[in-house]
């Protein structure tokens, strides 16, 4: 079963992403990002996640 756009940000793991930044997902690397440097974002983290979950709801 193909996963969605949300299972792919949020659940699988990326093997460039974790030899580049240390982190699993791409969620987790826009959480490094986030701490990096919050400037960079135009809504907050949490936010943007539960939109995320809420279309993923939606599907």
């Amino acid at each position: 079963m193909p996963l969605n756009l949300t299972d792919y940000n949020l659940i699988r793991r990326h093997s460039s992403l974790k030899t580049e930044i240390g982190v699993k997902t791409p969620f987790e690397a826009l959480e490094y990002w986030f701490k990096l440097n919050s400037k960079l974002f135009k809504q907050d983290l949490f936010d943007f996640k539960q939109k995320l979950l809420t279309i993923k709801k939606s599907l």
